[in-house]
């Protein structure tokens, strides 16, 4: 038995066009309350010139990354209750906070479990690897199969545990790891179809990446911020991009650049997430014995 996906992202199009206060609403306080905060943040605390990390920037992006997983776990109840057509309002990005150990809990284990399964992917990615090893002429191969490889098998564990946060906002009173194993039994047998429908928003993620990277680009053939430069800078991509975000005109820019596309996606396909977390419980409770296709 299968979701129906088409029917799921209908019914989420739905509901958040009919959710009061309005969807671009709550998405644009939510990215004000995570995108927003990190940004002003790296104004406030920028990387040191060097590239060593150094603590403080350390500590502020720790404490970032806490916080803003509290308050994505906000969007998460908004999304369930708007999905579920309780109108839920603004408050809903911080009622969060109210259960904020549960939630840090629940991301630590699910770190702890992703850690765990990439060590053991290692060893497997390189026995696949030993013909490639084993071709000289195709030795430049190894590193970028190698990432790809994990990469892949990362993202395909992760969604053992992708319902494991809107299980914890039914039952906060079970405790994290009780979400994160339920999420596991939800999901297996079911990955399959958690993967075709994220990749069927495929379509706004590019031109939400297209958009960014227009910004970027804008900002990089700027003829005065490449004056400002040191010539070192340019072999490291990395750095010449923390150097882009230090100013404060460039990192506004690139949070604005997108924002049209974001107020719809995340929306979108959070609540739609929310929709198939719904239909699989309800499978699980009618007792459907047929599988999906793995």
């Amino acid at each position: 038995m299968e979701i129906d996906r088409r029917e799921l992202k209908r019914q989420a199009r739905e509901a958040i066009r009919v959710s009061r206060p309005s969807f671009w609403v709550v998405t644009l306080v939510y990215l004000l309350m995570t995108t927003g905060v990190s940004t002003l943040a790296g104004l406030l605390v920028p990387a040191p010139d060097t590239g060593n990390i150094s603590l403080p920037a350390l500590f502020l992006s720790i404490l970032l990354s806490l916080y803003s997983t509290v308050v994505g776990f906000g969007f998460t109840l908004w999304s369930m209750w708007t999905s579920r057509k309780l109108s839920p309002g603004l408050g809903a990005l911080a009622d969060g906070f109210s259960v904020a150990l549960l939630v840090i809990m629940t991301s630590i284990l699910i770190f702890l479990h992703m850690l765990a399964w990439s060590l053991l992917c290692i060893p497997v990615v390189w026995l696949v690897l030993i013909p490639v090893l084993l071709s000289p002429s195709l030795s430049f191969l190894v590193i970028p199969v190698l990432i790809a490889g994990i990469m892949i098998f990362s993202y395909w564990v992760s969604l053992r545990y992708a319902l494991a946060y809107y299980l914890l906002a039914d039952h906060p009173d079970h405790g994290a790891f009780a979400a994160v194993r339920r999420s596991v039994e939800l999901t297996r047998g079911w990955k399959w179809e958690m993967f075709k429908l994220a990749f069927s928003f495929i379509g706004w993620e590019l031109l939400d990446l297209l958009l960014y990277s227009l910004a970027l680009l804008l900002v990089l053939v700027q003829g005065g911020f490449f004056q400002s430069l040191s010539l070192e800078h340019y072999g490291d991509a990395y750095m010449v991009y923390q150097i882009i975000l230090s100013y404060p005109r460039s990192a506004l820019l690139l949070l604005l650049a997108s924002i049209p596309v974001k107020l719809w996606l995340y929306p979108y396909r959070s609540v739609t997430m929310a929709g198939f977390y719904d239909a699989r419980l309800r499978l699980q409770r009618e007792g459907s014995v047929e599988m999906p296709p793995l």
